[in-house]
């Protein structure tokens, strides 16, 4: 109510003045208080203001400092950050770096592998290469056998002969008449020939069978074969593996400038059952746990094993060369009988020469040889001394399978 009877009184005042009215020296007196009163209020107001502007402003001026500090935290850890991921970028690279180098000596180490064991002109097994997945035949023919008299056992009545035994049938194969291919058209169609007899013997045999190369024109296949008998595994090699590879080797031929020229080989088959390295594989063992016999373990099975490895390999060599020596292209195995025979022909009368023969008719031509130069004739040397087998060993070494 005070400052309304104020507010009134400044009001007349300032009508008087207006109207050039005197006033009461009293009147005037009173409103210059009124004004002053006032001005003191205004400049109080005026001061508080000031105040509330200067904290403000310290509020903003401590925001802008907290705030710039923020930024400054910020782009020491967008800095910290940016060295982190450059630091795992770096740490990555050299981590790929090193998966790829790993990789890469991985391939050079399998490469290096597949040159040690695979010949580089037919791309079969070499005689180390065969060595590894002859082992590994040898346990699949051991756990098949297994395999087939657990499942006689069960239901006798399948086969009243009894189980079948899966045998390992030696192979050898050699190229007839190869020297007159590689002397009439040169060592590079010779070349190209064996290859082509490695491609069609390959597409001949099955995905478990072993094709190897130990050299030169001769190659040698292992198979299992299932059968009652070692005479009946004999025939099946000859009738369904071998006589295939003979029939699709001479259809196939080779080609020269165009011309196609007749091929042909010659084949020698044996059979020896498995049996002599199952104690190495203890019965009903999973795939996984079968252990793989080395050839010293193959080479040190117990005596009079009849047929065991080195016999029948030996034995198919000698059989491949009675075919070559009785006009070749054809497969030369011993029958039921003991006689030695080619497929197809079992009932002709054919004169195959004995290793003894054979030494005889060696030891008749050296001493002819040495009586015509005037020498006394020695004692001619065995033609096992002589004549190595296609494995590269001779009688009484150890095999390299």
């Amino acid at each position: 109510m005070a400052d309304e009877g104020q507010k009134e009184q400044g009001r007349s005042i300032l009508a008087a003045f207006a109207e050039d009215t005197p006033l009461p020296e009293a009147d005037l007196r009173e409103a210059l208080l009124a004004a002053h009163r006032q001005i003191g209020l205004l400049e109080n107001q005026n001061a508080d203001l000031i105040q509330q502007l200067e904290q403000q402003e310290a509020l903003l001026t401590v925001k802008d400092e907290v705030i710039a500090e923020l930024e400054k935290e910020i782009d020491d850890s967008d800095i910290a950050l940016a060295h982190s991921a450059v630091e795992t970028m770096e740490a990555t690279k050299q981590w790929k770096a090193a998966e790829e180098e790993v990789d890469k000596t991985k391939r050079q180490n399998a490469e290096l592998k597949k040159l040690a064991l695979t010949d580089p002109l037919t791309k079969l097994w070499t005689r180390n290469g065969g060595e590894i997945h002859y082992a590994k035949l040898v346990n699949m023919a051991i756990r098949r056998t297994r395999e087939l008299a657990r499942a006689h056992e069960k239901n006798p009545e399948i086969d009243p002969r009894g189980p079948k035994k899966a045998f390992i049938c030696p192979i050898f194969i050699d190229v007839d008449h190869f020297k007159a291919v590689n002397d009439t058209h040169g060592h590079k169609v010779g070349d190209q020939v064996l290859v082509s007899v490695a491609q069609t013997l390959s597409e001949s045999i099955r995905s478990n069978d072993v094709l190897m190369r130990p050299g030169g024109e001769e190659m040698v296949c292992y198979a299992i074969v299932e059968a009652h008998s070692l005479s009946e595994a004999k025939h099946v090699a000859v009738s369904k593996i071998a006589e295939r590879m003979r029939t699709s080797v001479q259809e196939k031929g080779y080609v020269v400038d165009g011309k196609k020229h007749e091929l042909t080989i010659s084949l020698g088959v044996d059979a020896f059952p498995p049996s002599f390295v199952t104690k190495f594989s203890p019965p009903f063992l999973p795939p996984e746990k079968f252990h793989i016999p080395t050839v010293e373990e193959l080479n040190n099975r117990p005596a009079g094993e009849v047929y065991a490895c080195m016999e029948a390999t030996e034995q198919a060599d000698f059989l491949a060369y009675q075919a070559k020596e009785n006009n070749r292209n054809a497969v030369v195995y011993e029958n039921d009988g003991g006689r030695i025979v080619i497929y197809g022909r079992e009932h002709d009368v054919l004169i195959f020469k004995t290793k003894e023969q054979k030494a005889e008719e060696e030891r008749a031509k050296l001493e002819a040889a040495k009586a015509a130069d005037g020498e006394s004739p020695k004692e001619a040397p065995s033609i096992e001394r002589m004549r190595p087998n296609r494995l590269g060993l001779r009688r009484g070494a150890k095999p390299v399978l």
